[in-house]
């Protein structure tokens, strides 16, 4: 793949900026200091494709929100989607590459940071274990998907921390680490209020809610593709009549209306984001008639989709 590499803003903390302890972390007797590394804004874009994408992996935390531009990054070696909007929290050995795997243009906002102990060694637990550590949420109550797509409100408040992060890091004053460090909590409760929304309640273990729970999960991550049902009722262990009152029942809302707003509520985010036309967006978040996707905007938000830009 040829790229073209912008970066728009790019703030390195030489030698790597320790955060205040109020974010360093106890593990194994072990005690490891949060430590800035880079923010930054990047723009790339890819001319031609070549080969098959291929990752990098280092013993470094990322957290990475797509603003402009639609298409797929690389994840594991693999193709994985994303729009403005789109979270990816990728940790140590986790393969990736946050540039374009097809022609086209990607904009993106990214925090790199590190926990590491006295003697350098670097943290290489996960970012569930880590969101559990620091904010008191046992693990087993978070589900923290490496990929997850925003809605505009959650969009905004994360676009927001890290330009935050930025500009405070920019400044270079005294205290910064420690307003950078602010933002960066803030950050992580909101990650950790949505990875508790989404995970199956306490009473998991092979529950009616928690089967339903993985089915809304399943709709979740495939809102853009035809609803199966059949599969969902399956994965739920019912019928697709109790399937879908069961559905209802717990989640205060129809299968096919839940996808519907996963899909509408995106679409805003592209339309407020980015410069694709709304026949480009209806198509982007799964609808293939676009005068259908007028209507049922129209129908959620009370305006068309061209009003909902100015």
């Amino acid at each position: 793949m040829y790229f073209y590499d912008t970066m728009r803003r790019y703030i390195e903390t030489r030698g790597g900026t320790a955060a205040p302890q109020f974010l360093q972390l106890a593990v194994d007797g072990q005690l490891y200091r949060l430590r800035w590394v880079h923010v930054t804004v990047d723009e790339k874009r890819c001319e031609v494709r070549t080969r098959r994408p291929r990752g990098h992996a280092h013993d470094l935390y990322h957290a990475v929100l797509f603003t402009r531009g639609a298409g797929h990054f690389t994840l594991h070696d693999r193709e994985a989607p994303c729009q403005p909007g789109t979270l990816v929290l990728t940790g140590p050995l986790d393969s990736h590459d946050f540039g374009p795997t097809h022609p086209g243009l990607l904009e993106y906002r990214e925090l790199t940071l590190a926990w590491e102990a006295e003697d350098g060694r670097a943290l290489r637990s996960g970012w569930r274990d880590v969101v559990a550590w620091l904010t008191g949420v046992p693990v087993a109550a978070l589900n923290i998907p490496p990929v997850r797509h925003l809605d505009l409100e959650p969009f905004e408040q994360v676009s927001r921390h890290i330009e935050n992060v930025l500009n405070v890091l920019d400044a270079r004053q005294p205290g910064a680490a420690f307003l950078g460090a602010l933002e960066l909590a803030a950050l992580l409760r909101l990650v950790a209020a949505a990875a508790v929304a989404d995970s199956a309640p306490a009473e998991t273990g092979d529950s009616m809610s928690a089967r339903l729970h993985r089915a809304r999960l399943r709709i979740e991550q495939h809102y853009r593709a035809r609803l199966a049902v059949p599969a969902l009722a399956e994965l739920a262990g019912l019928s697709e009549g109790h399937f879908h009152r069961r559905f209802r029942a717990l989640f205060g809302i129809a299968p096919h209306a839940y996808q519907q707003r996963l899909r509408l509520d995106a679409a805003r985010v592209l339309l407020r984001s980015s410069a694709l036309s709304c026949k480009e967006i209806a198509a982007q978040v799964g609808y293939d008639d676009p005068a259908l996707f007028s209507r049922l905007f129209h129908r959620r938000f009370g305006q068309a989709p061209g009003a909902c830009r100015r």
